[in-house]
């Protein structure tokens, strides 16, 4: 908790001597600088928000298309079948990452 306290205090002894140090002018200026800042950066969030509904929406209509071709075509069995291979590949292959590496004495 000491730690916590000699930074607050240090911080608290920044901000005076910034204060001290600079007149207005300049702390204004920072001020609105870093909120230029903030605001740019939740600008960015939104549009990152926005993309990700996009690419969300995008795909859930793929997902229904694939659907409505699978079932006309009569392949959702096929599909089914090969999601499972699919899904022991990955477990094979997790197991086997897992395991040991034989590495040469020379390497």
């Amino acid at each position: 908790m000491a730690k916590i306290d000699n930074r607050v205090a240090q911080l608290e002894d920044w901000v005076k001597k910034m204060g001290e140090d600079n007149d207005q002018n300049v702390v204004f200026a920072n001020i609105n600088f870093l909120l230029s800042q903030i605001r740019a950066m939740g600008n960015e969030n939104s549009n990152i928000t926005q993309q990700a509904q996009q690419m969300q929406g995008a795909l859930q209509a793929n997902n229904e298309a694939l659907k409505v071709f699978l079932e006309k075509n009569d392949l959702v069995m096929d599909w089914q079948e090969h999601l499972e291979e699919l899904q022991k590949e990955a477990e094979e292959n997790a197991v086997q990452e897992s395991g040991t590496k034989k590495v040469d004495a020379q390497e």
